[in-house]
């Protein structure tokens, strides 16, 4: 919920910095850890622990998406396109919403972060180098993802049959 609501995201947006402190995470099952925990053979695990996977899993798949990706680009540019505080956040916002609602958050954001970024060099102000602070549409995709997330995730396994 930190990602959300947390003064950070705006801080990040004006400043281009996130600050780091430690805030308690409250988990939400998805149920991908339960999942994850029978194909493991761990049948019959009780509640809790079946939400500490999904908040261990929903963090490692928002935050370790971040990191690998933001890697990746440092390996191939030789540059940072991508602060740790976004790999945090999302890890937090993971751990909060489980994976299915993080890895939406991160297609969220990337997506508003581009409609924003498009907009705001089509109409020329800057040029395309130009550099966008992610953690603020990450927030607002958090938040979007808390409101509308399970319907739009149930809309999304219809199409797929699922």
């Amino acid at each position: 919920m930190e990602a959300i609501d947390d003064p950070r995201t705006i801080v990040q947006f004006r400043e281009m910095w996130c600050p780091s402190n430690r805030h308690p995470q409250v988990p939400v099952g998805d149920g991908s850890g339960f999942f994850l925990a029978r194909v493991a053979g761990m049948a019959g695990i009780p509640w809790r622990v079946d939400s500490l996977l999904d908040s261990l899993f929903g963090a490692l798949a928002g935050g370790g998406l971040l990191f690998l990706l933001g890697e990746i680009y440092f390996r191939l540019r030789h540059k940072e396109g991508m602060g740790f505080g976004d790999v945090k956040m999302m890890a937090m916002a993971g751990a909060f919403l489980g994976v299915q609602r993080a890895l939406l958050t991160i297609m969220v954001g990337a997506l508003l972060g581009s409609l924003i970024g498009a907009a705001i060099i089509s109409i020329g102000r800057k040029g395309s180098d130009f550099e966008l602070p992610f953690g603020t549409f990450l927030g607002a995709a958090a938040l979007l993802v808390v409101f509308v997330g399970s319907p739009a995730l149930a809309w999304y396994r219809s199409l797929l049959f699922v």
